[in-house]
């Protein structure tokens, strides 16, 4: 008996002028579906895809990687019927996100890499407020956090635009945890005023840090389920 496989195409280009292409993720998401399948040996008979850019170019790296084995990859055949939908609903992406909060001073090497472990860990695109663009940047921010499913604030150093937006976050309902670098072992911990009340968490090195970021992402990991 045959096996029908339903896969969502690879993560898309928020935020981009053209959204209906793959993100770098996205790409390495495909590339990686087609090596897991190639690696356990499953033979792929028939290939259908919408007609979205980024839904075929997800099928094409999906092939590559599968066909890098020696395996054969059909040649995908286009459904238009499957953009249907697409014309006629609108879509809403609320509470499928993670906002992250942190200062926009430091490297931004780092804040790519904090993003990048947000989104393995908790399956969800990690949202910041500095890669938006227009004329109500601010309002734009706003909506997002009171969308988010969780923001996660890192409020060392009292960063004015952080303790902004975990602010927000507060006054529209929004999940929020909060981290904090703690302070040299002669002075006592101490919280703003603003955010008596709400759980702290404190680190003292880099390393712990990210893992405090890969711990709350965990937390709201979304779990995707295929039936057979």
């Amino acid at each position: 008996m045959a096996t029908m496989l339903l896969v969502r195409h690879g993560q898309a280009s928020w935020f981009e002028e053209n959204y209906d292409r793959l993100s770098s993720v996205g790409e390495a998401q495909s590339r990686l579906l087609g090596e897991l399948w190639a690696g356990r040996g499953m033979e792929v008979t028939r290939v259908f895809t919408g007609p979205r850019l980024r839904q075929v170019r997800s099928a094409e790296l999906c092939g590559e990687a599968y066909s890098a084995s020696g395996r054969h990859w059909p040649a995908p055949v286009v459904l238009e019927d499957f953009d249907e939908q697409l014309q006629h609903e609108k879509h809403d992406d609320t509470a499928a996100f993670i906002f992250l909060a942190a200062s926009l001073m430091g490297d931004p090497a780092e804040a790519d890499d904090i993003a990048s472990v947000i989104e393995r860990s908790s399956n969800m695109r990690c949202v910041r407020g500095e890669r938006l663009s227009g004329d109500n940047v601010q309002l734009a921010i706003v909506d997002l956090i009171r969308r988010a499913a969780v923001m996660i604030a890192d409020v060392s150093d009292d960063h004015r635009n952080t303790l902004i937006e975990a602010g927000i976050a507060m006054g529209g309902g929004t999940r929020l945890k909060l981290m904090s670098r703690r302070p040299p072992a002669d002075a006592p911990l101490k919280k703003r005023f603003m955010f008596e009340g709400q759980e702290y968490f404190w680190f003292q090195s880099p390393e712990e840090r990210l893992g405090l970021f890969y711990y709350f992402a965990r937390q709201f990991h979304r779990r995707v389920y295929v039936l057979r």
